[in-house]
């Protein structure tokens, strides 16, 4: 691993950090539609490569609406 990754490792486990001290009060089944989620995440891909950080940054607000909230095994 460089020493460039670890700020993005950082940033990834605060957002999972955050993810998971907000279960409590996120309900465990909101229905999504799975084509207003292709809309959110989907889209022409960029002509170059954008910055990890960048793209972590995205997938977390724009994915959150279709994650489960549960921290369970299953």
């Amino acid at each position: 691993m460089s020493s460039d990754s670890r700020p993005l490792l950082r940033r990834a486990a605060e957002l999972a950090a955050d993810f998971l001290a907000g279960l409590d009060a996120r309900p465990v089944g909101v229905p999504v539609a799975v084509e207003a989620m292709r809309e959110r995440l989907g889209g022409p891909l960029p002509e170059e490569g954008e910055p990890a950080a960048v793209v972590l940054e995205k997938l977390v607000r724009d994915g959150d609406p279709g994650i489960v909230a549960t921290a369970g095994r299953r």
